[in-house]
């Protein structure tokens, strides 16, 4: 059972903590305040995995959230010494309820308590420290968090590293709303394309995505590889 859970610059919080009770957990509130998010946090936090990928694979600047990348951006761009924002999710386990979850026991954790849990945590990589500070030398261009340079970690509250056959724990997430063809999707938006746009309008449209695929292929590092 889950007793709690603490998130850190992820999506809408900057930083949350939930405590759940025991038995069954029902999250209600307006649309828009994040229920979605607690879900999903879980569900990363205890596979690793964000919408099928691995959080590795999957990291993105826009998973971060927007006042801790406003204040990096704001620090760098005043010429201040900024540490790019640091991203975690944790897991409490009740304890005496499962014992073997005891293997995650440790104070690795944001309370710092002896606890047994699961954390995922995205943080700057210092293997990349030269690459960094080239990035940050024009800081007026930095305009998201650079999660090139980041590592993720996925530990028990113990601090050792966890894999899915470790973790004794599994989740299900069951969402309808995600149950949609892409192809249906691109489809329907052909179709508005098609009816809702006049000629020069999507030959305007066809124009600018032209332009901003020249304008990717032009780049260095997309030559250089």
């Amino acid at each position: 059972m889950i007793s709690k859970i603490k998130i850190r610059n992820y999506r809408r919080f900057r930083e949350f903590e939930l405590h759940l009770n025991d038995g069954l957990n029902v999250l209600v509130g307006n649309n828009d305040t994040g229920k979605s998010t607690v879900i999903e946090a879980i569900n990363l936090v205890l596979t690793g995995r964000l919408n099928g990928r691995t959080l590795h694979e999957g990291l993105s600047p826009y998973l971060f959230n927007k006042d801790a990348t406003k204040d990096f951006v704001d620090a760098l761009q005043a010429r201040e010494t900024a540490t790019p924002p640091k991203m975690i999710i944790e897991v409490y386990f009740c304890d005496g309820v499962d014992e073997s979850v005891e293997v995650l026991r440790g104070s690795n954790n944001l309370d710092g308590e002896d606890a047994c849990g699961v954390r995922i945590q995205a943080t700057f990589n210092p293997e990349y420290q030269e690459e960094y500070r080239s990035f940050v030398s024009e800081p007026d261009k930095v305009r998201l968090v650079p999660t090139e340079y980041y590592r993720i970690d996925w530990l028990g509250f113990s601090g050792s590293a966890i894999t899915r056959r470790s973790l004794p724990a599994a989740v299900a997430v069951i969402d309808p709303t995600t149950i949609l063809l892409q192809s249906g999707v691109d489809h329907h938006l052909q179709h508005i394309i098609r009816t809702q746009l006049e000629p020069n309008e999507r030959v305007e449209l066809s124009r600018e995505y032209r332009s901003l695929r020249e304008e990717f292929d032009d780049k260095e590092s997309v030559k250089n590889d």
